[in-house]
């Protein structure tokens, strides 16, 4: 059975802006995500567990009074008002991906009327829990709302998908917008990213929470070595095809594959595909240990999958890599790992309910500390989707 989403209330900075609800169209709520494992898995087509958050971004939507497209971005208070959508990316970031969601639903025949749209939320920014998907994610189902597409919403995650692959040449997979889109309260998606065949999981487990920091570092890195990885993964694939002409995608890959033609491989390349092929177990063992409410377990596996993204992956950084070995050392902490493309963002922490607030002082205290940075420590309330939140009558 499905379980519904629970009442949200509205950031109080937006429910200024926006005055009352019924001066508006639409009101739509589009959530963060995390994801507990399977991290950099979702583009070489294999599993995922990602969830939606409670933190999200609020859109308010209505006629345009003057046939202009008016967008506000509430949380930096930055404004775009124009005659026609760009079809080609034009800045600022912010609104090229909501101009990439409207050009992809054009492109089906759906051509949203001039609008005003007014966004803002408590997501953080560069923090790894998705905030441009959270945008691309809520655009799509104002597009969907106002053009009544009647699109499902696993479409919708595609159309997010082609936008931030075609509009905003990013080589993303789709498991960021899938999560915001069809997340469910309290439960995780177990998520082929090839097929999109899924199932819910029950995320809880009891006495424990999942954690974030926030390291407050992004590092330049993170967008020239995205996209780097993602060719490096696509160079291994090629070579273990030569061997395993069947394999479709890198995920599908077994460790032992890939240790089979190591020698017919770059060195790097070997290190990307020996990462991708151990994360796929590693997430089936995590889902496992969810189903069997072993935090221990778990906590194996998130640690297990840190050192691969730190080695073989090589997407973390120094304070990452504070972060998760700090946490992976304190008492009530049963694992940790990077969260996200890496070089920066959060880290991902199953602490035991009873230390959470020992853990949040101590965490940023040593990070203080150490680097001189206030680390940003919340829960990642697991909750429902995207969803409408108000319609006009």
């Amino acid at each position: 059975m499905e379980k519904a989403n629970r009442e949200y209330k509205l950031p109080l900075h937006f429910h200024s802006a926006i005055g009352r609800r019924d001066n508006w169209s639409l009101i739509v709520r589009s959530p963060g995500r995390i994801n507990i494992i399977g991290e950099h898995l979702d583009y070489n087509g294999g599993p995922v567990l990602p969830a939606a958050i409670e933190q999200g971004v609020f859109f308010a939507i209505r006629p345009s009074k003057d046939r202009q497209y008016h967008f506000m971005a509430l949380d930096i208070e930055e404004r775009v008002s124009l005659a026609a959508i760009p079809e080609l990316k034009s800045g600022p970031g912010w609104f090229d991906y909501l101009a990439g969601i409207i050009n992809q639903f054009k492109a089906k025949g759906f051509d949203l009327a001039p609008v005003e749209v007014i966004f803002g939320g408590n997501l953080p920014q560069g923090a790894g829990v998705s905030s441009s998907a959270a945008l691309e994610g809520g655009m799509a189902l104002v597009c969907n709302e106002i053009c009544s597409a009647g699109l499902s919403r696993p479409e919708l995650a595609r159309i997010c998908k082609a936008s931030s692959n075609s509009y905003m040449g990013i080589p993303s997979g789709i498991m960021d917008q899938f999560a915001s889109l069809n997340g469910r309260d309290g439960q995780a998606i177990l998520l082929d990213c090839n097929s999109l065949e899924h199932e819910f999981v029950d995320a809880g487990i009891n006495g424990y929470q999942f954690m974030l920091v926030n390291s407050m570092v992004t590092h330049e890195l993170s967008s020239s070595e995205y996209p780097l990885r993602v060719a490096e993964c696509e160079e291994g694939l090629e070579v273990l095809q030569r061997t395993y002409p069947t394999l479709e995608v890198l995920a599908l890959a077994s460790p032992e594959m890939v240790e089979a033609v190591k020698d017919e491989m770059r060195e790097l390349v070997y290190h990307r595909c020996r990462y991708v092929a151990g994360e796929r177990q590693r997430l089936q063992r995590a889902v496992e240990a969810l189903r069997f409410g072993d935090a221990p377990a778990l906590g194996r596996e998130l640690n297990a999958t840190h050192t691969g993204l730190r080695d073989d992956y090589a997407v973390s950084c120094t304070e990452i890599d504070f972060l998760q070995d700090f946490a992976e050392n304190f008492n009530g902490v049963a694992g940790s790992r990077l969260m996200g493309g890496g070089f920066g963002g959060c880290t991902i922490n199953l602490v035991a309910t009873e230390q959470v607030d020992a853990f949040t002082t101590a965490v940023k205290a040593a990070y203080l500390d150490k680097f001189r940075l206030k680390a940003i420590v919340f829960p990642a309330l697991i909750a429902g989707g995207s969803e409408v939140i108000f319609r006009k009558k």
